[in-house]
């Protein structure tokens, strides 16, 4: 399922029955006469780079469903693979780069056929985002147009899609995505890095300037310009007239707009959430600093992955499982503290009680019975 890149920002649909899938969108102010489309935008190193870390590490949490306390013995087949026709993890990706690029994921609900009930969801595959227009019946319901690449268009109802929010607004019926959001300050840092780019090429900045310690008319000066320009480039110029050729010199980090160019990375940091170390980015004068990477990784999990991608995903999928089931991520393996910190922590559970010698041993992934305590010396 490929994804069809498309502008962003239509106009918004103000009737009852009708579009209502732009709306949101359409209250940011466009880039006159600039389209920001996502390949443009992705085309940003730092972008990218963004994308890449949350589609990523967003994907290795696993997913399971849970009935209260205890973790459901045999997983429902739609928490197995959601996608019969993928992996779970390319599965991950799609709806995690959906909620980044376009603010919304949208799952195609497929039922059990034997099952007697015909409620049973087996699978949800993620759709193109930029391929559903959500819209209102006269009857005010919502229902999904889809058009699958080189396929006919589709009319789904609620029933039949899964609709997963990045950030939701009160009146709107899609979710925002920080690209949607901040395309004002994306298209400024392709402005600049175009202009960089083409800064020798352009002819923005002449190569150097003739000055002349005598008074020379207009007539004079086009002339010994023309002939300047006249010629091999790489032969010794003869200038008469007191003139004078001085190269005008551009510092390379004058030519690339280098600090500009520093500031969009931080933010795009800023704006996608990302640890700017993830970037190669520093912010200077800052005293935040991390002490290793398990530090950035927790700081990356806690306050951007979970809350803002995985909870939506886990929430959404929540309502495909039977009743009385919930879904949750496990980010114990990405939140794994250092050797000397677990085994203390290890300890004191095992001496209060929480849980056994033997649960211990499986967090730490260890085969076999634990080993009996040692006596204390005498």
């Amino acid at each position: 399922m490929g994804i069809l890149l498309q502008a962003l920002g239509l106009d918004a649909s103000t009737d009852t029955e009708g579009d209502y899938s732009t709306n949101l969108a359409s209250l940011i102010p466009s880039r006159s006469g600039k389209p920001l489309n996502l390949q443009a935008v992705v085309g940003l190193p730092a972008v990218y780079r963004s994308a890449q870390i949350i589609a990523t590490m967003g994907s290795k949490p696993a997913a399971n469903s849970w009935r209260g306390v205890e973790l459901v013995e045999r997983q429902p087949a739609v928490i197995r693979k959601p996608d019969p026709w993928r992996p779970r993890r390319s599965w991950n990706m799609r709806a995690l780069t959906s909620l980044f690029g376009d603010g919304n994921a949208f799952l195609r609900n497929h039922y059990d056929p034997i099952a007697t009930d015909r409620k049973t969801i087996v699978a949800a595959p993620v759709m193109n985002p930029f391929n559903v227009t959500i819209r209102r019946d006269k009857s005010g319901r919502k229902v999904y147009d889809y058009r699958p690449i080189a396929g006919k268009l589709e009319t789904l109802s609620s029933e039949e899609v899964t609709h997963i929010w990045l950030n939701e607004f009160p009146g709107f019926d899609r979710g925002l995505s920080p690209i949607t959001a901040c395309r004002l300050s994306l298209a400024g840092a392709i402005d600049t890095r175009d202009y960089a780019s083409a800064f020798f090429d352009t002819g923005a900045i002449p190569p150097g300037v003739l000055t002349s310690d005598q008074t020379i008319d207009q007539t004079t000066a086009e002339a010994y310009q023309k002939r300047w320009h006249e010629g091999d480039a790489s032969k010794i110029k003869v200038m008469g007239k007191g003139l004078h050729f001085a190269p005008i010199l551009v510092s390379p980090e004058d030519a690339q707009w280098i600090e500009a160019q520093k500031f969009n990375v931080l933010d795009m940091a800023r704006m996608n959430g990302i640890p700017p170390v993830l970037l190669a980015a520093a912010i200077e004068g800052s005293s935040l600093t991390y002490q290793n990477l398990q530090d950035v990784t927790e700081h990356l999990v806690t306050t951007l992955l979970e809350p803002v991608y995985l909870d939506p995903i886990a929430a959404a999928l929540s309502e495909l499982v039977p009743a009385g089931q919930e879904v949750r991520h496990d980010y114990s393996g990405m939140l794994r503290r250092d050797d000397k910190t677990r085994m203390e922590t290890h300890q004191i559970a095992v001496e209060t009680g929480i849980y056994s010698a033997q649960e211990a041993r499986a967090f730490e992934g260890i085969a076999g019975p634990a080993p009996a305590p040692r006596e204390a010396a005498a």
